[in-house]
């Protein structure tokens, strides 16, 4: 492994990964990276080729967030040029900002919840307090068979 912590890693697997080395391992035979990402290539029609990041671990986007690569699944690697380092990083944080919106977006639906189910707490609280007569009269399920006071003699 080179000593930059930014490496570009091929794997046995064919996939191809941009990452930062945060420690190897030696003895263990381990690789610590964190935001790891898939360079994956599209060819269009035209045959014009773009290249994509994507999170190589779904969820896993964060900085603090390291992943253990065995090295015995690497076949190689090499330090990227300084084009590729800019679309990474820039890429890094797009990253954590759409994990920082999901965030948000988690935590403003789970307050909903919790607010919904405050309100009908407190609506069973008011339904107990009110007086009998406010109360809503459910119709009974019993059949008078004695007709009221409207007999004939």
């Amino acid at each position: 492994m080179n000593n930059h912590p930014v490496q570009q890693i091929h794997l046995l697997s064919g996939e191809e990964l941009i990452c930062e080395v945060m420690d190897y391992e030696e003895v263990e035979g381990n690789i610590i990276i964190r935001n790891a990402m898939v360079i994956e290539t599209n060819i269009f029609e035209n045959n014009d080729r773009v290249y994509m990041f994507k999170p190589w671990f779904l969820y896993i986007e964060r900085s603090t967030e390291m992943i253990m690569l065995k090295v015995d699944h690497v076949v190689a690697s090499v330090t990227p040029n300084d084009l590729l380092l800019i679309q990474y990083y820039s890429a890094v944080n797009d990253m954590d900002k759409v994990a920082d919106d999901r965030v948000k977006e988690h935590n403003k639906n789970e307050a909903m919840k919790l607010k919904r189910l405050l309100e009908n707490m407190k609506d069973l609280v008011d339904l107990k307090k009110e007086p009998e007569e406010k109360k809503p009269k459910s119709k009974s399920n019993i059949i008078n068979f004695v007709p009221p006071d409207t007999t004939f003699h």
